[in-house]
This record gives structure tokens, C-alpha cells and sequence, in this order.
């Protein structure tokens, strides 16, 4: 959907990212007084969550073979006590302790699963907090204090999950930018090109880059932030409650963002994307997809041939014209990044390429 406001600039009105009026009730209005906690505290609240689910699928586990056990008619009635208080004492271990792993052989299945999820989430979340003590370290914070608490809080946490600190200069089991670099981005998807206000609510899998709406919004940007007439062409599916939005010329001034957006969004059980809204006119022209299922969205910005103070703005979807607006921004040269948002749902994305023209 695209929006024009009076103001001569274009805003993104559904989502509090690109408001123009802060409205305080509102967390996405007020940027955060300390991003990089916010950052650091998504990833604990992510690590909490994976643990908690991997957790209860190993307590399942244990309470099936609890249950096979009282149902046997096979065993002797003294293995069987036995056997029952024994599964009854490691359920209780472990949910008091969760290094505490049962050690049945007919639970190995499960718990190597359980093992698999945890120590990735530790490696996750020991990463994220040597990304904060980094950000609060370096240029232009320089906030010793905080990174000294962000490394203890690190110790800490290591040791409560029984973990050694990983030694200076260990790669990542993650390999983030390596990986990232084989998605069919232009851009190429990495650190160097592009931010995510959420990492931990996005994910590569099948060659398809996922990202998930997080506390305040999940937003995903160029680091370049000097593209004045983009050309941004996304191929994408959408998940059941999705509310996402395309944005280009995305900027931060003031604590206000501006920028041209194109909104993709879940109604009447489809994803609807393409939508024009001009003003108080609605002239609405979604087009309709099923969920989960690929399509191409096309948002470019040109220079009107015939107002040397204007622009235009037009949007395709699958190569069908949805959108074709004017507009004036206060400095026609303004310029911005380019990106998306995700504010509930998910997206799935299978390529992103954006030009100059």
C-alpha cells in the first residue's frame, strides 16, 4: 500500500516505523534509550523460548515412557517399581536442573534432540552478548561500564549452563556472513551490506532468507542510505496474520521516519499485496495470494518528467501495474535506505535486488 500525506512526504501510516505523529502508548514510536540492551534482551527472551520448547519435548518424552512402563504386563512387578522410580527421579532433575539429563537409552533419541537445540541456543545467545559488549566498546558509545556488565552477565550465564567461554578468535558455529552471502540478494546479504533490528527472530533455511516480527518490529535495512530514485524488485511469501511492509527511501530524522512503503498483509484469508491509497481516496488494488505462496512485488521511485519538484512512485505485482502515484518530497534529492519491516507474521524471501535508476 502506498500513502500520501499532505505534508508532501510519504509515511508509513499502518506502522508506527514510518509515523509522522508519536503517539507514546505506542513502543514503536519512541526509539529505545538503549538499543543495544533491547537488541541483547530479544536474545535472551529468544534462548528462553528455544529451551522452553525443547524442553517440554524431553519431558514428554520421559512422561511416554512413564506411561509405557505402567501399561506393561510384560515386566516383572520389582523392574517395573524400579523402573518407574527411576524415570520419576530423573523427570525431577531434570526439570529442576536442565544439565541434568535423563539417561534411559530409550530416551537417547529424545535427548540428543534437546542437546542439539540447547547448545545452539547458548552458542546464539553468547554471541549476541559479545555483539553488545562490542557495540557498547567501540565508536560512537564508548560505554566501558556497559560492556563490563554485558561480559560479566556472559561469564554468568556460562556458567550457569555449564559452558566454557569460547576462546579469542573461535569462529562461530553459525557462520553467519558466509552463509548469508549465497542468498540471491543485491545487495549481497551480509554485515557489511545490511542491519537487522531483531536477528534473532530471522533465519536462512532452504536458500530462502525468514524473518519473523519481533517486540517493536522486525526491520530490516541497507546500511547504504543514499539511494535517491531505488528500483526494488522482491520475490516473497507471506505467512497466515502477516503485516509487513517494503520500504524505500527509509530515513530517521528527528526520531521520525519517512520513506515509500508497500504494504503486504494478511485479510480474509489471503495475502494481499499492491494495494494504492491517495489521501482520503481509497483506490485499492491488491492483488490476492494464497499463503505461503510466492509472488513478485515491484516498488521504484522516478523523477516526474514534467514537475522538476515532484516524483513518481509505482508499484507491479507479478508485472501488473497496482500503483502510480505523484507526489513531493520537501527536498526532491532527499535520499534514503531501503528495506522491510515485518510487524506481525512472517515473510519468507527468496530474492531481493534493488537498483539505481
Amino acid at each position: 500500500m502506498i500513502r500520501y500525506l499532505l505534508f508532501g512526504i510519504i509515511l508509513l501510516a499502518a506502522s508506527p516505523l514510518l509515523a509522522q505523529d508519536k503517539r507514546p502508548s505506542d513502543p514503536l514510536f519512541d526509539a529505545p534509550q538503549d538499543p543495544i540492551g533491547e537488541t541483547l534482551t530479544i536474545a535472551k527472551t529468544s534462548y528462553e523460548k528455544e529451551v522452553a520448547a525443547a524442553s517440554e519435548l524431553l519431558l514428554d518424552a520421559i512422561d511416554a515412557k512413564i506411561k509405557r512402563v505402567e501399561s506393561s504386563s510384560k515386566m516383572k512387578m520389582e523392574s517395573q517399581l524400579e523402573m518407574l522410580k527411576v524415570l520419576a527421579a530423573e523427570r525431577e532433575a531434570f526439570v529442576s536442573d536442565s544439565n541434568q539429563l535423563p539417561s534411559q537409552r530409550s530416551l537417547k533419541s529424545a535427548v540428543k534432540k534437546f542437546e542439539r537445540v540447547r547448545r545452539k541456543s547458548i552458542s546464539d545467545l553468547e554471541d549476541a552478548f559479545d555483539d553488545a559488549a562490542e557495540a557498547y566498546r567501540k565508536p560512537p558509545k564508548k560505554n566501558f561500564e556497559a560492556a563490563t556488565k554485558t561480559l560479566e552477565e556472559r561469564a554468568a550465564f556460562l556458567k550457569k549452563v555449564g559452558k566454557d567461554a569460547k576462546k579469542k578468535g573461535e569462529k562461530r558455529k553459525k557462520g553467519a556472513k558466509k552463509e548469508l552471502t549465497k542468498l540471491p540478494f543485491t545487495p549481497a546479504f551480509d554485515e557489511e551490506n545490511w542491519v537487522i533490528s531483531a536477528p534473532n527472530f530471522a533465519e536462512i533455511k532452504e536458500e530462502r532468507l525468514n524473518i519473523y516480527a519481533a517486540q517493536g518490529g522486525n526491520i530490516v535495512l541497507t546500511k547504504k542510505h543514499d539511494y535517491r530514485h531505488p528500483d526494488v524488485t522482491v520475490e516473497v511469501a507471506a505467512a497466515a496474520g502477516t503485516e509487513a511492509f517494503l520500504i524505500l527511501n527509509a530515513q530517521l530524522k528527528e526520531g521520525k521516519w519517512s520513506g515509500v512503503t508497500s504494504k503486504i498483509h494478511f485479510a480474509n484469508g489471503k495475502i494481499n499485496a499492491g494495494g494504492q491509497r491517495t489521501g482520503f481516496r481509497e483506490n485499492l488494488e491488491n492483488r490476492e495470494f494464497e499463503v505461503g505462496e510466492d509472488f513478485r512485488l515491484r516498488l521504484y521511485v522516478r523523477q516526474h518528467p514534467g514537475d522538476a519538484g515532484a516524483k513518481l512512485v509505482k508499484s507491479n505485482v507479478n508485472n501488473s501495474g497496482t500503483g502510480n502515484i505523484s507526489y513531493s518530497f520537501k527536498n526532491t534529492n532527499e535520499m534514503g535506505a531501503v528495506g522491510f519491516m515485518v510487524t506481525r507474521g512472517g515473510l519468507s524471501i527468496k530474492s531481493f535486488k534493488v537498483s539505481e535508476r
